[in-house]
């Protein structure tokens, strides 16, 4: 035997009980950790599996693309020819002045009413009056137009008359 094979088999004997413990160490490794491969390899299949779900749908996807880049286009080709529209035709409107609050405040609207009290003559009202159940329609009809509700707007102006009826209907 030369040299070098002795070496080589030498070496091989001193290493063989580190590398059966390596083997089987590595066999444990292996047999502990791939249920948790098992586990990441399945997590990583499910969004490969929904991009290959999805590419059957590829021509619905770019259409739908297509039109939302149109119609942004089509937006922003009306917003600004609208805004050139109304600077060349001077169509803005004035600003409202800024003030504090919107419409009347309260004490406006009290003075208001204030004002407006004394020149009002207060309607005869019918309410105060029971009517009777002698009464017929036109009769109440006619108190209605004499008392002067008939022209104004509200309940009063619209009341509902009912008559008895001679059939009962079976009931």
């Amino acid at each position: 035997m030369d040299w070098w094979e002795f070496s080589k088999s030498f070496l091989y004997y001193l290493m063989l009980p580190i590398l059966t413990i390596l083997k089987w160490s590595l066999f444990v490794t292996r047999l502990v950790v791939a249920p948790f491969l098992y586990i990441i390899r399945g997590t990583f299949n499910i969004p490969i599996r929904i991009f290959n779900f999805l590419d059957r749908f590829e021509a619905f996807f770019i259409y739908i693309g297509v039109a939302i880049t149109a119609g942004i286009i089509a937006a922003v080709i009306i917003h600004y020819s609208s805004t050139f529209m109304v600077v060349a035709f001077n169509l803005q409107s004035e600003p409202e002045p800024a003030s504090g609050h919107r419409g009347r405040s309260i004490e406006s609207y009290r003075t208001m009413r204030e004002k407006k009290k004394p020149n009002e003559s207060p309607a005869p009202s019918l309410a105060h009056e029971p009517l009777k159940p002698e009464l017929t329609t036109s009769e109440i009809l006619e108190m209605v137009e004499n008392s002067g509700v008939s022209g104004q707007h509200g309940l009063l102006s619209t009341a509902i008359l009912e008559e008895e009826s001679d059939s009962d209907y079976g009931l």
